[in-house]
């Protein structure tokens, strides 16, 4: 057997395999990421289908604003009110979503130590004040994601920060870029709007931003959904490679042994010679 499968095996064997349950010492259990999951994929896809029909609404808005389609007429007020109501409703699910990530994400980073891994970028107790930190989240957010996503490899080494040497793909960079993009471009499309005051129409350039803002959150709501589902899916791979050491707790998550316990030795008796009368066969005693 190769040195390092050894290795592997020897450290896997001190770990002791994930608790489900708390553990000794009054070590944390492992808390599945799977409720959590189900519901940003939720809302992901609803902000999906709502990003999509006001990227819509704003690119037949462009056409007419350009006189495009010239047979095609919509009353202005109508059109107004139903994508003013699209964008409450757009504005309402982005707070949920982020709000719904940086609980996943949380939970996701701090089930990493029990996880067997080591050497993290950020300490877990400061896993969710790094979304609230301005610009430094821009930073740190990304830095938590890549290590979420790293760590969680069923296969990376245990009790050990060679993690690290993993390269996350570029569907997790393009999630991010996503995200930044689409929040560049709705601020910038806000601050072309007229304000509701004034009464004036949005003009050409602001209906493009922001049909390609909302172009943008469809994309970035996608790829969040498949980053969580991925995540939370590595995780469970990693418990069943660790193996669980508690019992199994309400969230259905695996419940063998990480490792086949071994059962109590049968007792052995004492072998002791002793004195047998050869006449009567009774025992006299030992000796």
């Amino acid at each position: 057997m190769p040195l390092d499968d050894v290795r592997a095996r020897a450290e896997l064997a001190r770990f002791g395999g994930v608790w489900l349950t708390p553990g000794p010492d009054g070590r944390p259990p492992y808390r599945s990421l799977r409720l959590l999951t189900a519901e940003v994929r939720a809302l992901a896809g609803a902000t999906v289908v709502v990003a999509l029909l006001v990227a819509i609404s704003s690119v037949l808005g462009l056409l007419q604003h350009r006189d495009r389609f010239s047979s095609f007429r919509v009353d202005q007020t109508d059109a107004a009110t139903f994508t003013g109501r699209l964008q409450w409703l757009m504005a309402a699910l982005i707070v949920a979503s982020a709000l719904a990530f940086i609980v996943w994400a949380t939970r996701a980073y701090r089930n990493l130590p029990l996880l067997a891994v080591k050497g993290l970028r950020i300490p877990t107790r400061w896993a969710w004040t790094v979304w609230f930190v301005p610009f430094g989240n821009l930073i740190w957010g990304k830095e938590l994601v890549d290590d979420v996503y790293r760590a969680s490899d069923p296969s990376a080494p245990v009790l050990s920060p060679g993690w690290r040497l993993r390269t996350v793909p570029m569907r997790v960079h393009l999630w991010w870029i996503s995200v930044m993009a689409s929040g560049v471009l709705l601020l910038t499309a806000h601050w072309m709007s007229p304000s509701p005051a004034g009464g004036a129409e949005v003009g050409g350039a602001a209906l493009g931003l922001i049909a390609a803002a909302h172009f943008s959150i469809a994309t970035a709501a996608a790829l969040t959904a498949l980053l969580v589902t991925e995540v939370a899916t590595r995780q469970r791979r990693r418990v069943a490679h660790l193996g669980v050491a508690g019992p199994a707790s309400r969230s259905g998550d695996l419940a063998s042994p990480a490792t086949p316990r071994r059962s109590d030795p049968e007792p052995r008796f004492e072998q002791v010679p002793v004195l047998v009368h050869a006449d009567s066969g009774s025992v006299a005693g030992r000796y």
